[in-house]
């Protein structure tokens, strides 16, 4: 099974590891599911990983180290083109 994680999971595995999005993690970890990323969720969960909330909790190289962790062990997922507009 594929799964894509929104990124204020994966900032929550990341903050609090007795969580239950860090049991999420440590489920892929695990094998039971595959996650998929992609460059647009890299690039927000790098941007969220930077707000001074988040800092405060998680050093600039948990953070590095996360982002790294992701890109070298989920598959790469092609972001798609812009949603078709829906006429009024």
């Amino acid at each position: 099974m594929r799964v894509v994680l929104d990124v204020n999971v994966l900032v929550a595995a990341l903050l609090a590891q007795k969580s239950a999005p860090a049991r999420l993690i440590l489920r892929w970890i695990a094998g039971d599911f595959e996650v998929m990323i992609s460059d647009k969720l890299i690039s927000e969960l790098t941007r969220a990983l930077s707000y001074p909330k988040v800092r405060s909790r998680v050093t600039s190289a948990e953070a590095s180290a996360f982002v790294d962790f992701l890109e070298a062990n989920a598959s790469r997922a092609i972001d798609p083109g812009t949603a078709p507009r829906r006429s009024p």
